[in-house]
């Protein structure tokens, strides 16, 4: 399993492992139901293939609120599928870093839907199942708190 450390509501789930054993794919990425402001990747047919789109890749004109899931970048993986390289292409990404502009060249881990069979599940986004808690900043996290408490909560009465 693979997430962003942001994402506080990511764990290994074993219904999650067990649908991705249970489906066979060598990927199988978590979705949730859009919301207002949400920005990123999501789920659409490329050249025939569902795979993971950036946000910044759609077309312009493009209604990305036409989908209404996204990625949380929650990955469960094959790890003898991913034991190779791939050729995923570096993005320009321009950036403001203590009031000053910054470029930044980074890889996106979605984009490995382009070359392993997929699998897509939509997730629980808040409650005591939700899976995307995602704390950018202090902020954030503070605004988050009481959901973060239930979805701990919850996860503990299941193991005790």
């Amino acid at each position: 399993m693979m997430s962003n450390v942001d994402n506080l509501g990511a764990t290994v789930d074993p219904a999650i492992v067990g649908l991705h054993l249970e489906r066979g794919a060598a990927l199988t990425a978590e979705v949730v139901r859009k919301e207002p402001g949400d920005k990123g990747g999501a789920p659409a047919r490329l050249d025939g293939r569902l795979e993971i789109i950036e946000g910044f890749r759609f077309p312009k004109g493009f209604d990305q609120d036409s989908i209404p899931v996204f990625n949380t970048n929650t990955f469960v993986l094959d790890a003898a599928a991913i034991d190779r390289d791939f050729e995923l292409p570096y993005y320009r990404v321009e950036k403001t870093v203590d009031g000053r502009p910054a470029i930044q060249f980074e890889r996106l881990v979605g984009e490995l839907t382009a070359f392993l069979p997929t699998a897509f599940v939509e997730v629980d986004r808040e409650g005591a199942d939700g899976r995307f808690l995602p704390a950018k900043d202090p902020d954030e996290l503070g605004r988050r708190v009481g959901s973060i408490r239930q979805v701990i909560g919850s996860r503990r009465s299941l193991e005790g």
